[in-house]
């Protein structure tokens, strides 16, 4: 994880990288502003709405959190108008007014530039190095409170590990393969063997819900 922070309070945070990592961040945040009104923007939201819910307080709080799952739609002749503009409504953000960006693309650099000048920037790993994968993944079940050993570690990550969208063992992919196996464990046993690897595997590179049925 990198930070990057004003002098003065940040009143924007950028979460990019793996999914769990960021959900966990956006745990703390919602708690953090508990008492804010939580306005939440996706494709659908408007740019002019967006810019008007990040210059406005809200009707039962004086203090506002937005969050930014995903940007507007806007036709490419606009967007240069449009991102401008909302560079310039986070440069002059009311002190009441946080706003996170949750996964929003790099390649808005505009936007993740006024962020590093008065925000905080949280880039979550999505991807594990193989030959760092076995002991990642034995210390991650060790903080659930179960033990794996080295081949056994293996056989989870070449069965489960791989993700497409990264080319390589995905943290998230991992992580779900670990919540499936955990989920598969008999009770009290806290030992994983390849049985239990086995009983936890999804064979499936494209999943369809219904399958689960078989």
């Amino acid at each position: 994880r990198s930070d990057n922070m004003s002098e003065t309070k940040p009143r924007i945070a950028w979460l990019s990288g793996s999914y769990f990592g960021r959900r966990q961040m956006m745990t703390k945040i919602r708690e953090k502003f508990s008492a804010h009104d939580i306005f939440v923007a996706d494709q659908s939201c408007t740019v002019e709405y967006l810019m008007n819910q990040m210059q406005s307080t809200g009707c039962f709080s004086e203090k506002k959190l937005v969050i930014v799952n995903e940007m507007p739609q806007f036709k490419d002749s606009n967007r240069a108008k449009y991102i401008k503009q909302l560079k310039e409504v986070l440069e002059s953000l009311d002190e009441d007014i946080f706003v996170v960006f949750n996964g929003i693309s790099g390649k808005e650099k505009t936007l993740l530039g006024v962020a590093e000048k008065i925000g905080k920037i949280y880039n979550y790993p999505d991807v594990i190095d193989r030959k760092a994968a076995p002991q990642w993944t034995m210390d991650f079940l060790r903080k659930l409170g179960y033990s794996i050993d080295f081949n056994t570690s293996n056989a989870l990550i070449d069965n489960c590990g791989f993700d497409t969208s990264v080319n390589g063992v995905g943290v998230d992919m991992m992580e779900m393969a670990i919540s499936r196996l955990v989920l598969c464990m008999p009770p009290n046993k806290k030992t994983v063997e390849l049985d239990d690897v086995e009983l936890s595997v999804f064979e499936h590179q494209n999943f369809i819900v219904w399958d689960i049925l078989n």
